[in-house]
């Protein structure tokens, strides 16, 4: 009796699709969102970029999250959360991030412990 033989699983072809199709397959969508019944704060990234979707997500337990992309620093993650920790909503802590150095580059989210408030920033340059 002879032995069925495996298929090789199917190639992925080339992406083929228009210029602003493509620009769209390559770019990074995030969330972040807190439960309304245990109050704990989760996020997802997807990206196309290797690696760069764990530079982007931070959390602190009782206190918030915040999302940077785009030529993300992670230094902002971490500078936004301290500001959740000393009581400012996310609002004010978007003000105080949007004052850094290169900010134009980036897109930031914040969501706080304060009825779930959260505050955008996008730019035209991304």
């Amino acid at each position: 009796k002879q032995l069925s033989r495996h298929r090789e699983p199917p190639r992925l072809k080339a992406y083929k699709g228009t210029r602003q199709s493509a620009k769209a397959a390559r770019m990074t969508y995030s969330i972040i969102a807190q439960c309304p019944q245990t109050g704990a704060f989760g996020g997802a990234v997807g990206t196309s970029s290797l690696a760069v979707g764990n530079r982007c997500l931070h959390i602190r337990h009782g206190v918030g999250a915040v999302l940077s992309q785009h030529r993300t620093d992670p230094r902002l993650g971490e500078q936004g959360l301290d500001l959740l920790a000393k009581g400012l909503s996310a609002g004010d802590v978007l003000a105080e991030l949007i004052q850094t150095l290169g900010i134009g580059w980036r897109q930031l989210a914040v969501l706080d412990t304060h009825g779930g408030r959260s505050a955008i920033f996008s730019v035209t340059t991304v």
